[in-house]
């Protein structure tokens, strides 16, 4: 018996399921949870990331925030993250489990 196949579309993007599992495999508990931890599509995981980091920067004094990386930020927060490349351009961002 063949799997079925299953598109993720997400606005103007489509990616095939058994892409994402390649990809995604040993990230997600099971199959399903991938609709579940779905979070969108960015121009960057850095724009994903961009509005925790002014969230989390809100009460930080300004010598805090300037000397703050967001590169290493960003680097670290990918072991929080699946991030896929999308076909149109731009990013799909799912979250772990």
């Amino acid at each position: 018996m063949r799997p079925r196949e299953f598109v993720w579309r997400s606005g103007r993007s489509s990616v095939p399921f058994s892409e994402l599992g390649c990809i995604l495999a040993g990230r997600f508990a099971i199959p399903s949870s991938i609709e579940d931890s779905y979070l969108g599509q960015w121009d960057s995981f850095g724009d994903y990331l961009s509005e925790e980091i002014e969230l989390m920067q809100d009460r930080w004094p300004e010598e805090a925030i300037r000397y703050f990386d967001n590169d290493a930020y960003e680097r670290d927060a990918r072991y929080d993250y699946a991030v896929l490349d999308a076909l149109d351009g731009g990013v799909f961002v799912f979250r772990s489990c």
